[in-house]
């Protein structure tokens, strides 16, 4: 199984940084190698998805971590993600005219759990 996760996430890892690092310059491919390292991304964390899943169905009990999570955070990295989200072609999926606002309150009780898993 690990070598399987090796074999899937080393060659994308590097995908997305030689497309990352390529795309910096001004050149007329900046464009496509953004959507290349976007998409390998999405590709990444599919095969994570799956591979969190591939363990669920071998262990059902697994250990998981019971950290006190700060939900203002959380909701926070996901709104900038939905804000900086791309579609295919590398265009903004948010539209001029949707706002996105957080409307949530200071205080919150407190939750134990894996913040990765969320």
């Amino acid at each position: 199984k690990g070598m399987v996760m090796h074999e899937l996430r080393s060659p994308l890892h590097g995908i997305i940084g030689l497309a990352t690092t390529l795309s910096q310059d001004d050149s007329p491919l900046q464009k496509p190698l953004k959507m290349i390292a976007s998409s390998a991304e999405r590709v990444l964390e599919l095969v994570t998805n799956l591979m969190d899943y591939w363990n669920l169905a071998e262990d059902p009990n697994p250990e998981i971590s019971e950290e006190p999570l700060d939900f203002n955070a959380l909701i926070n990295e996901s709104l900038t993600r939905c804000e900086q989200a791309k579609d295919k072609r590398g265009k903004p999926m948010k539209k001029d005219k949707v706002q996105i606002i957080k409307d949530v309150p200071s205080t919150l009780p407190t939750v134990h759990g894996d913040p990765q898993l969320i």
